[in-house]
């Protein structure tokens, strides 16, 4: 070890981040894992930011593909979440919570702040454009400067400030006409600002090689302390591993009456107990990695929803109109006639019997919900029910889809790039497969799924799924949750009423369960009805946590204005 560490340092006097900065980036990132698995923590920190730092630098200078940038942030690895290990570890407590909320959604930043771009003016687009060209140029010049045929060092310098600075008062210019178009640094003060304004916590949740953690910031706070901090020791990343595959590389997650007792028992329980020490009955979580996979928030005593980064819960809430007293109004996707996808059983009866709820409501199902249909609609609901087919995309995150009439299609492209409204949308619920999943094969931490793309276009509150629903059960479920939250009777924060339907579910009775689906179905046509006897023959029909806990609910709903 001792020689290893030697012979890295010894390379970094002639492997510098200027001149190899691939070679740099990859002896840092080997340096800090040695580093930390010495428990040297300030030593691991200082390598694995440098690490970091370099990989910025680098994907801010690629030129290719999406693919390629994407392939860059994928070599960090696990290091965001190690550097704020070794933070926390060193007592830093505020500076591990900043780092976790800047490694995420780089390239779901980037990709946001082109749509903006487009709003300016072509001049102002056009002084961008070969502002931000000119300083590649520089930059790239950087590397090289001091050798032979190049300028000095501090020549380069200098007309790199100077080209910074005109790039900088280029953006100021335009934020003037887009305000949210290359946002300033979300710091801790913001964070704080964020939890106060939800009346809950922020829960940041790691996994590393030596265990896990999370970093409670409470509202109406200005730091982390000790009491806020929860070492979670004995849940590690092979643990975490071993609950997603099998030994065969097999997804494990699904078997959810093995993995959930350990999963209480090693993580969530300790946290829990934490929580309600510091008189919290909700929390706000933000999972790093692939802990999105997992459904963290079953059988709980606390009210769990979820957030992809803060930046991002921060951005929708920005974006929400101010509530008001005007009436609920919905728009239901039901049981599109989509090319290549079975039909829905029970999609038609679930948007049909939902609409009910409402005092004002719009439905498209079967051949009317196609995509020029369903665009034209959303702009004017403040809830937006989709009972569709669904897929994720592990190779294309973007292109995961949504499947309306015909071969249409709707994807998080599509949110990504601002083609749609969604200015009055206070909820989306996606009864379709798959639309809680994140990239968690290439750049987990980027966060590019359904939740996030409809945080970053305005919307404050999504239901959506980690794997294969059941019909008849998210039917019953949705349902529930719609009686408890929107209708009349209960005025209910959505996340905890979604999760009392969760729990109502899985505890309901055969008879009650019968009657609560035949008083869904009464509101099929009928030709439809003779397909669409539910048969439920005994209690605890739906124990089983598949049919319930994979449903997350992400954002939150924030109190009309007085």
């Amino acid at each position: 070890m001792e020689k290893a560490i030697k012979s890295y340092k010894a390379a970094l006097k002639v492997i510098t981040h200027e001149a190899m900065p691939h070679y740099y980036r990859l002896i840092q990132h080997n340096l800090g894992h040695l580093h930390f698995d010495e428990n040297n923590w300030q030593a691991a920190y200082t390598a694995y930011q440098a690490a970091l730092e370099t990989t910025e630098t680098l994907y801010t200078l690629d030129e290719g593909s999406a693919e390629g940038k994407q392939a860059e942030l994928a070599k960090n690895d696990d290091l965001v979440a190690r550097a704020s290990y070794c933070l926390a570890k060193l007592d830093r407590f505020d500076e591990a919570v900043v780092t976790l909320e800047q490694g995420r959604t780089r390239i779901f930043s980037e990709t946001y702040n082109a749509t903006l771009l487009k709003m300016a003016s072509e001049t102002e687009q056009q002084n961008y454009t070969e502002a931000s060209e000119q300083l590649k140029i520089l930059e790239k010049e950087m590397y090289k400067a001091g050798q032979k045929n190049t300028r000095s060092r501090d020549e380069v310098l200098a007309d790199l400030e100077v080209a910074r600075a005109e790039l900088s008062t280029i953006v100021e210019t335009i934020r003037q006409a887009v305000p949210d178009f290359m946002p300033k640094g979300f710091n801790f003060q913001s964070i704080c600002q964020l939890a106060t304004r939800l009346k809950q916590p922020l829960v940041y949740l790691l996994t590393t090689p030596k265990g896990s953690l999370a970093l409670i910031v409470p509202p109406n706070t200005t730091t982390i302390a000790e009491e806020q901090v929860v070492w979670l020791d004995d849940f590690n990343t092979k643990k975490l591993k071993g609950l997603l595959y099998d030994t065969d590389g097999k997804p494990r997650y699904l078997h959810l009456i093995e993995i959930l007792p350990l999963l209480d028992e090693q993580l969530i329980t300790p946290l829990v107990e934490r929580l309600k020490q510091l008189g919290y009955s909700q929390a706000m979580l933000i999972p790093m990695d692939t802990l999105n996979l997992l459904p963290l928030h079953a059988d709980t005593e606390l009210t769990f929803s979820f957030a992809p980064s803060a930046r991002l819960l921060q951005t929708a809430l920005n974006k929400t109109q101010s509530y008001t007293d005007a009436p609920l109004s919905l728009l239901g996707i039901g049981n599109p006639t989509a090319e290549g996808q079975d039909p829905l059983k029970y999609g038609l009866a679930e948007v049909t019997a939902i609409a009910a709820l409402f005092p004002q409501e719009q439905s498209l199902c079967e051949n009317a919900a196609t995509r020029a249909a369903v665009f034209a609609a959303l702009g004017a609901k403040t809830h937006i029910h989709f009972s569709c087919h669904g897929s994720f995309d592990t190779n294309d995150p973007p292109n995961s889809a949504l499947y309306l009439a015909g071969k249409d299609r709707f994807t998080v492209q599509d949110l990504i790039l601002g083609r749609v409204d969604l200015a009055k949308t206070q909820m989306v619920v996606l009864a379709a497969c798959q639309t809680g999943i994140t990239d968690f094969e290439k750049t987990p931490n980027e966060v590019i799924g359904f939740s996030g793309a409809f945080m970053q276009a305005g919307v404050p509150a999504i239901i959506s799924t980690l794997w294969p629903v059941d019909e008849i059960s998210t039917m019953l479920l949705l349902h529930r949750f719609y009686e408890i939250s929107i209708s009349l009777k209960d005025n209910q924060p959505p996340a905890h009423a979604f999760q009392q339907a969760q729990y109502w579910l899985r505890d309901a009775s055969a008879e009650t369960l019968i009657d609560y689906s035949r008083k869904i179905t009464q509101y099929l046509p009928k030709r439809y009805a003779r397909h669409c006897k539910i048969q439920i023959k005994k209690n605890g029909a739906y124990e089983d946590p598949y049919y319930w806990a994979g449903f997350v609910f992400s954002g939150a709903k924030l109190e009309a204005s007085k």
